[in-house]
């Protein structure tokens, strides 16, 4: 059989910051003091949705005419999706426009992830309100007014800011297009490390300068410019990992035998673990055996099947080529979904550890945090932990296996995310410890 060649593909990073100063209330002056509050939180999420909700019935309501075409006439319904993407676009690109972490095109773009996370079974995402989503933890989104070009990649950029109650995150996703020739592996690899590493984007500055950066640097500089919505010139000491989290989905690749799985040390197999690791020498054939892909699969729960969700502590690869074969006209909508979905897993997944590891100093030092911190950070370790265990019954919630291996494959000084997790929680409970 020919090489394989990826025609589409998707890399999604994430970067987490947390804080305690607006739950203990230490920042009351902050422009956005409103995330740490409870109550303030609850009003500005519910203004929100309800701000959405009436653009939304307006655009409906002044494109009628369409939407009941495209009832009639199916080749009209890309017509309609195009003008639902274009308004909603338009409708985020204000910068003060906070928004819920979905959009509001839930014919074509489902948010499994929050449905299963918040345990929706009918009711719709725009009808979650305020003191739900502060509850859950979920964050509001902001757009970034940054314009970011890549000359050297062909494919679009994505990028959201999230804000927490107790953090800001970036989530920076670049979809990999090659429909006419496809990508052979190191060709694929070549772009994936320019993006990660090597090579500059040209980015236009919220002031309106220009400059050349690389990832790390520009989410530095992106992330800087968030904390400095929050806080304003008074941004705080943050508490984050080293390295961003990173979700690589091979969304669309021609030449596959999907019945065929990837062996151990083979190509494909340092291919998949580079894109995990980011590792410059991944195609160092000389070096000590790879793990076994068995080992490092958290796709296990398909006995037998090729599946594969290849992981380190800080990333996710998804090949999944069963589901590679695209219906006519439609795409791969399945594989950018699930895409979607882990990355929005990882980050939540991390989320929640930061938010139970703001109490762990005091935790760890015999002390009582403030009450409001006490409260916070107990409802981010039970979170936490539902998503650890996946079938825990007092927080049905999503069920992955990706949250289990991150909360015990990554750490805070030293300290295991889900040590940490579970002493918060045994400590501010006040209760022997459970797993």
């Amino acid at each position: 059989m020919a090489d394989p060649l990826t025609k589409q593909f998707r890399v999604s990073f994430v970067w987490l910051r947390a804080f305690p100063d607006l739950i203990n209330g230490s920042a009351p002056n902050a422009p956005m003091a409103f995330l740490g509050n409870q109550n303030d939180f609850a009003a500005h999420w519910d203004a929100a949705q309800d701000d959405l909700a009436a653009y939304v019935k307006k655009w409906n309501a002044d494109n009628s005419a369409l939407i009941e075409q495209a009832k009639a006439d199916p080749s009209i319904r890309g017509k309609l999706l195009s003008a639902r993407a274009a308004a909603y676009r338009a409708y985020t690109s204000d910068p003060l426009h906070l928004t819920p972490p979905w959009d509001w095109m839930q014919e074509n773009y489902l948010h499994k992830f929050w449905d299963y996370y918040l345990n929706r079974d009918e009711e719709p995402l725009a009808a979650v309100r305020g003191a739900d989503a502060w509850k859950a933890l979920v964050p509001l989104r902001i757009v970034l007014p940054y314009k970011i070009r890549a000359p050297w990649l062909n494919g679009g950029i994505i990028v959201d800011g999230l804000l927490y109650p107790h953090a800001v995150g970036l989530a920076f996703m670049v979809n990999l297009t090659e429909k006419k020739d496809g990508l052979r592996y190191p060709q694929l690899m070549e772009q994936l490390f320019k993006l990660r590493e090597n090579e500059n984007f040209d980015v236009t500055l919220p002031d309106g300068t220009t400059s050349a950066l690389k990832l790390d640097r520009l989410a530095n500089r992106i992330m800087k410019d968030l904390l400095t919505r929050v806080f304003a010139d008074a941004a705080p000491q943050t508490i984050a990992l080293q390295d961003p989290l990173s979700v690589a989905t091979f969304i669309h690749t021609l030449n596959v035998n999907p019945q065929l799985p990837i062996e151990d040390n083979s190509f494909p197999h340092r291919v998949l673990h580079g894109m995990s690791t980011w590792d410059p020498l991944w195609d160092d054939a000389k070096r000590a055996a790879l793990p076994p892909i068995a080992a490092l699969n958290l796709a296990y729960s398909d006995k037998g099947s090729t599946k594969i969700i290849y992981h380190s502590p800080r990333g996710r690869v998804v090949w999944f080529p069963h589901w590679f074969i695209k219906p006519p006209g439609r795409g791969n909508h399945k594989l950018s979904c699930y895409h979607r979905n882990l990355t929005l897993l990882v980050a939540q997944t991390e989320a929640l550890a930061l938010g139970a590891a703001l109490a762990y100093p005091d935790v760890a030092a015999g002390k009582t945090p403030p009450d409001a911190l006490k409260t916070f950070a107990l409802n981010a370790a039970e979170r936490a932990r539902a998503l650890y265990l996946r079938d825990i019954k007092e927080f049905p919630t999503y069920h992955s296996a990706s949250p289990k291996a991150q909360l015990d494959e990554n750490f805070l000084d030293e300290v295991k995310l889900m040590d940490i997790v579970m002493k918060v929680r045994e400590t501010l409970r006040g209760g022997a410890a459970q797993p």
